[in-house]
């Protein structure tokens, strides 16, 4: 991928590379938060709810809601996973 290629995001950043160094420090910093917090034992294991919640926590100051939502819509249809449509979410 060209380095100046980046999804579009909230700090307007157009270098892959520095968008992927600040989504990194960001979402590993929301991770830590989320294992902290009391939500996270709240949460069913392998439900797309679950998914979606963990999504949205980790990468909603990076990206806005149709970005993140079209990312999962994509790594699932590419693994194979149709039988959804976040539209219903």
């Amino acid at each position: 991928m060209n380095s100046s290629m980046a999804l579009e995001n909230k700090w307007n950043i157009t270098n892959s590379t520095e968008l992927a160094w600040m989504e990194e420090k960001i979402s590993k910093t929301k991770a830590g938060q989320l294992f902290e917090s009391d939500r996270i034992s709240q949460l069913k294991p392998g439900t797309l709810e679950s998914l979606f919640y963990i999504h949205k926590y980790l990468f909603d100051e990076i990206y806005d809601r149709e970005v993140y939502r079209k990312g999962i819509d994509y790594s699932y249809s590419y693994e194979g996973y149709t039988a959804y449509r976040t539209e219903e979410l």
